[in-house]
């Protein structure tokens, strides 16, 4: 048995041109709502877009008055976000997604972050089942598939995850074999998949039985699903960063269990004209009063997004005010987010560096030398690296010696460039915090 959608032209499907059914057909709509890469942004900061709040509301909206709504999220719920779900180690995205009323997730790589302990309490917090039939951890355990009703509609989900450790063909193989025992089950198979949608569309040649892939990972803005050529699959992306909700109204046969249309959009969620769940926004506010009421101290603005090497040279800057070191280097690949223009408080400071050790300050000797061979080796990895010392026509000179500051994150980087012979060199955690010394330093923007 085959739950598929034959091939029509991607663009039929967006204007919701349906396939011919039989007039006898036993006849069913879901309307499919999905999120991915959520990353953490609970709150809504000053980029213009999205937030859970302009999702709850959205949700909602969609929500009244139908019975057939199934909300989905494609994974890479934590990490690289708000100062409140750093905090909670993810608790409070998950509270956060139970009152926005999810029917069912999967895990990402980045859901893994801060390890068994509390991946097991996020999977316990989450009021709706999380599947990953491929989990890298085996030692917590997590449900494979699942089946829930929708309207009329018994709807198959089956989780799948970034690939850790095996080959395609052995997590094809995975997915065909919850397939095969929720076919003959269910109406219709989602694979909720935190892969790209190449990859996705890979698994639908694989796997033909599978309807629809809500993919991942990749943060593609998909205004349209594709469909795999040869399983007819729609496979659907709603960018990241709870900027996107993915709106898609099925058509499902249920005499032949198969798709027969879909119509819909990606929605964008503007801040000036979409909806906000107020009560969301207060909810974030009190838990952040509870958790980390220096979250939303104000200090600084700006009248400029700062991003890149903007950002990267800020943080330099601070560094070196904040330690009188000789040098203070900032590189790229740190970064995670971008202050945006308006009020700037700790969160959004927060948001923008990876986070956990890697921010440690570090203090390192160099000479003249050391020092030119990393600016020289670094200019061939991603990213860049941007120096920073009291003199703007500063150059390292030979065989003197450097007190240099930088982030434990950048350290390890550098020490790991080919051609540097660092491996005896010690690094001295020094008592500074990064975004405080950022926020110290803002009054220079």
């Amino acid at each position: 048995m085959c739950h598929k959608l034959s091939y029509v032209p991607t663009f039929l499907l967006v204007l919701g041109l349906c396939l011919p059914v039989a007039t006898a057909a036993h006849i069913e709509t879901i309307v499919l709502l999905h999120t991915n890469d959520l990353h953490a942004h609970l709150r809504s900061n000053d980029s213009g877009k999205g937030g859970l709040p302009y999702v709850a509301a959205y949700v909602k909206q969609v929500r009244q008055g139908r019975r057939d709504v199934l909300l989905l999220d494609g994974g890479d719920v934590l990490e690289k976000g708000d100062m409140l779900c750093w905090m909670t180690q993810g608790r409070v995205m998950y509270e956060a997604m139970n009152r926005i009323g999810y029917d069912a997730g999967v895990l990402g790589n980045h859901d893994f972050a801060y390890g068994p302990k509390s991946l097991k309490t996020n999977l316990q917090t989450a009021a709706f089942p999380i599947v990953c039939a491929n989990s890298p951890m085996p030692n917590v355990p997590v449900q494979a598939s699942t089946v829930l009703r929708v309207a009329g509609v018994r709807v198959g989900l089956i989780g799948l995850t970034v690939f850790s450790s095996k080959t395609f063909a052995e997590n094809a193989a995975v997915l065909a074999r919850e397939t095969s025992q929720l076919e003959n089950e269910v109406d219709l198979l989602i694979a909720i998949c935190h892969l790209n949608s190449k990859t996705c569309l890979r698994l639908a040649d694989a796997v033909p039985e599978i309807d629809v892939f809500v993919s991942g990972h990749s943060h593609e803005v998909l205004a349209k699903p594709l469909v795999a050529k040869k399983s007819g699959a729609l496979i659907v992306q709603a960018g990241s960063l709870a900027r996107y909700v993915g709106h898609w109204e099925l058509t499902v046969d249920l005499d032949q269990k198969k798709v027969t249309g879909c119509h819909g959009k990606l929605v964008s969620l503007p801040h000036g004209s979409s909806a906000c769940e107020q009560e969301l926004v207060s909810w974030i506010k009190q838990q952040e009063e509870l958790t980390c009421p220096e979250s939303r101290r104000v200090v600084g603005k700006t009248d400029r997004v700062i991003r890149g090497e903007a950002l990267a040279k800020l943080y330099a800057q601070s560094l070196l005010r904040a330690t009188g070191a000789d040098v203070a280097l900032s590189h790229t690949s740190m970064l995670r987010g971008e202050i945006y223009p308006g009020p700037i408080d700790i969160n959004d400071l927060f948001a923008t560096y990876v986070p956990g050790k890697r921010r440690e300050v570090v203090e390192v000797a160099l000479t003249g030398k050391q020092l030119a061979q990393v600016i020289d080796r670094s200019a061939k990895s991603r990213g860049k690296l941007i120096v920073t010392a009291e003199r703007n026509d500063w150059e390292p000179q030979g065989d003197q010696t450097y007190r240099v500051v930088l982030t434990l994150g950048n350290w390890t980087a550098l020490r790991a460039l080919p051609g540097l012979e660092f491996k005896n060199l010690k690094a001295k955690t020094l008592d500074v915090d990064l975004i405080d010394s950022l926020a110290d330093g803002l009054n220079s923007l």
